[in-house]
C-alpha cells in the first residue's frame, strides 16, 4: 500500500490522502494498481483524529481491493458519487501532482465551473449518459457573452470646423492623436469609450447625442469550448480509473461538433505595421519603446517578452535566446516564472539591426534606473520591472500597446495580433520559407504555422504559381 498526503497549494492545509494498492484484475488475471483518494473530513481538526480516521480508511480500502481482485465487490458509494464533489477534488489534486502547473490549475478550475453550471451540484457521475454530454456540447456552442462597444452617432466634423483652429492643436489640447479624432467624424465608426468621453468633454456636447453604446452578444471562441470539452473528457477518464463509471460518454465517439467558428485574430498589414514602428521610434518611454519593438520585430509571446533577462542577449553576435516565460496566474499566485511553452519555444533568434539599437539604448537607461532603485533592483537581471523590483505583468505590456495604438490612431490589436502580424509579414512580404519562420517563432511543428496562417500560405501559393509561370514562359518568348 502506497500512501501519499496531499496539501492545498494556497493554504498548505492537508486536504486528502492518496491510496494506491496493488491487486489483480480478475478478468484479465493480471496485476493492477487500484487508486483511491480519501478526503479529510472537515469535522476532524486534530492530527491524531485525522491519522486514526486515515488508518481506518486505508484498511477498508485494502479489504476492498482484496475483494475487487477476486471479482466479488464494488464499492457501492461510488455509484452515488456527485460530479461536483469529484470535480473539485480533481482540480485541487492538480497542484499536488504538478506543483508548478498554476496556469493549468486556474484554467481547469474555470472550466469546471462552466461544467457544473450546466450539470448542477447534485448530478451523480454514474448517471451521466450520451444525451447529457450532447446537450452539454450544444450548450457550449450556444453560450454567449455581452460585449460593450461605442459607435459614432453624429459626426463631430462641424464642431471641429467651428473651432477654426488646426486639427493638430485640437488634438494636442485633448491629448489625443489626430487620426483618433478623425474616427469620430465618420458615422457608425467604432471608437474607444475613453476617447468618446474625452471628445464629448472637450466640445461640451452630450455624449448620447454624438455617440451610442451598443451591447453585442458574442459567441465564445471554439478554442475556449474545446478546452472545456477536454476537461470533461479528462475528468470522466479519471472517474473510469477510479472505477466510478464504466464508459466515458464525453469522448469523440459520442460528441457532436461545435457550431461556432474560431475567432480571427486582428493583425496589421504592412502599411499599418510601418506606421506602428514609425510612431514607436518616437516613443520617449524607453521601456515601452523596447517592448513595442520586441513584439513587432520578433513576434514574441507577451510572456516571453516579460521573461527576458539581459543574459539572454549576445549583442556581439546579434542574438537573443528565449529561455523563460513570465506569467500572471491570479491574485493567489501572482506573477510566476516558467519554462517556455514547448521545447521548441526555447530558441535563439538573430536580432534585427533596428531592434538592437533600441535595446542598447534601453540597456543604458536600465543601468541608470538600477542605480536609482538600489537594493530593490540589486538581485535581478530582468529587462522589464516594476519599481519594487518585481517582474512586469504581461497584462501591463498589453495595456501599453492598447494605449499606444489609440494615441496614434491605429486599430487595436492584441500582443497575439502583433505576433500574428510579424509572422504574416515574414511569410507574405519577406518571402521567408515557412520552415524557417516556424523555427524562428518557436512553433512545435511546422503544421501549426501552416494551419494558423493558412491565408498567408494561400498568398505564397499564388506567388509561387506566377513565379513558375514566368520561369517557363521566358523560354517560349525567346523561341517566338
Amino acid at each position: 500500500m502506497y500512501v501519499k498526503p496531499n496539501y492545498s497549494k494556497t493554504t498548505n492545509q492537508l486536504i486528502s490522502y492518496s491510496f494506491i494498492c496493488c491487486g489483480k484484475n480478475p478478468i484479465a488475471n493480471k496485476p493492477k494498481n487500484y487508486r483511491y483518494t480519501w478526503k479529510v473530513p472537515r469535522t476532524l481538526s486534530s492530527k491524531k483524529d485525522i491519522e486514526r480516521a486515515m488508518q481506518k480508511a486505508m484498511l477498508e480500502w485494502q479489504d476492498e481491493v482484496d475483494l475487487k481482485s477476486k471479482g466479488l465487490f464494488t464499492k457501492q458509494e461510488n455509484e452515488y458519487r456527485l460530479l461536483s464533489e469529484y470535480a473539485r477534488d480533481w482540480v485541487e489534486d492538480i497542484l499536488v501532482r504538478k506543483p508548478q502547473a498554476y496556469t493549468y490549475y486556474v484554467r481547469q478550475k474555470d472550466n469546471i465551473k462552466v461544467i457544473l453550471d450546466f450539470f448542477g451540484e447534485n448530478t451523480i457521475i454514474s448517471r451521466i449518459d450520451p444525451i447529457d454530454c450532447k446537450r452539454f456540447y450544444t450548450y457550449l456552442s450556444t453560450r454567449t457573452y455581452t460585449k460593450e462597444i461605442v459607435r459614432v452617432k453624429q459626426s463631430i466634423q462641424p464642431l471641429i470646423d467651428e473651432k477654426q483652429i488646426p486639427l493638430h492643436k485640437i488634438a494636442d489640447e485633448m491629448n489625443l492623436c489626430r487620426q483618433t479624432i478623425h474616427l469620430a467624424t465618420k458615422l457608425n465608426e467604432p471608437i474607444n469609450i475613453k476617447t468618446a468621453k474625452t471628445i464629448a468633454k472637450y466640445f461640451h456636447i452630450p455624449f448620447d447625442k454624438y455617440f451610442r453604446m451598443e451591447l453585442v452578444e458574442c459567441k465564445y471562441a471554439k478554442s475556449v469550448n474545446l478546452s472545456i470539452k477536454t476537461t470533461l473528457v479528462m475528468l470522466l477518464n479519471e472517474a473510469i480509473n477510479d472505477e466510478i463509471i464504466q464508459v466515458n460518454y464525453a469522448v469523440r465517439a459520442y460528441k457532436n461538433q461545435f457550431e461556432n467558428e474560431q475567432k480571427e485574430v486582428d493583425t496589421y498589414n504592412l502599411n499599418e505595421a510601418r506606421i506602428f514602428i514609425e510612431n514607436a521610434s518616437k516613443e520617449k518611454d524607453l521601456r515601452k519603446k523596447s517592448i513595442f519593438y520586441l513584439f513587432m520585430y520578433l513576434g514574441l509571446r507577451k510572456a516571453e517578452v516579460c521573461g527576458l533577462e539581459w543574459s539572454d542577449f549576445d549583442f556581439e553576435n546579434n542574438e537573443i535566446s528565449i529561455n523563460r516565460n513570465s506569467i500572471y496566474v491570479n491574485k493567489d499566485f501572482g506573477i510566476i516564472t516558467k519554462t517556455p511553452k514547448t521545447k521548441t519555444s526555447r530558441r535563439t533568434n538573430a536580432i534585427p539591426t533596428d531592434l538592437k539599437s533600441v535595446l542598447l539604448e534601453y540597456k543604458a537607461y536600465w543601468e541608470e534606473e538600477k542605480e536609482k532603485h538600489g537594493d530593490l533592483w540589486a538581485y535581478t537581471d530582468r529587462l522589464f520591472l516594476q519599481d519594487n523590483g518585481k517582474p512586469l505583468s504581461p497584462s501591463t505590456a498589453a495595456q501599453w500597446i492598447g494605449e499606444f495604438e489609440e494615441s496614434i490612431g491605429l486599430k487595436h490589436i492584441s500582443p497575439k495580433g502583433m505576433r500574428h502580424t510579424s509572422i504574416s509579414l515574414l511569410l507574405n512580404e519577406a518571402k521567408i520559407p515557412i520552415k524557417v519562420v516556424s523555427q524562428r517563432v518557436g512553433h512545435a511543428d511546422v503544421k501549426i504555422t501552416m494551419n494558423t496562417y493558412a491565408h498567408s500560405n494561400a498568398d505564397l501559393d499564388r506567388i509561387a504559381s506566377e513565379k513558375f509561370n514566368e520561369l517557363l514562359s521566358q523560354n517560349i518568348e525567346k523561341t517566338n
